[in-house]
């Protein structure tokens, strides 16, 4: 896998909604614990927010409910540009009071 460099962070705002799934997975022999997240993606052009799951294995990946500004990530797969949310850097976005 290449990983693609670029001068322009993309961030998507992602709303975590707390409705999360786990399990093991044992595919490759050895037990490996999984985390599908519960989500909805705000994306531009796109009127309404879109129900998402995200997956990881890594637990500390698994967050509060709350929105979330989170990078994507841009790498080949394959031969194919492919797009993935680093849920490591996810940050969460604090509406600002007005003055």
């Amino acid at each position: 896998m290449t990983v693609l460099s670029s001068n322009q962070d993309i961030s998507l705002q992602i709303e975590l909604t707390g409705k999360n799934r786990s399990g093991v997975s044992s595919k490759s022999g050895t037990p490996r614990p999984w985390f599908a997240i519960g989500a909805f993606a705000t994306l531009p052009g796109v009127k309404y927010p879109q129900a998402i799951e995200l997956f990881t294995f890594d637990a500390a990946s698994v967050k509060p409910a709350g929105l979330y500004s989170i990078p994507m990530v841009a790498t080949v797969k394959d031969g194919r540009p492919a797009f993935d949310l680093d849920l490591s850097a996810a940050q969460p976005v604090v509406n600002k009071a007005p003055a």
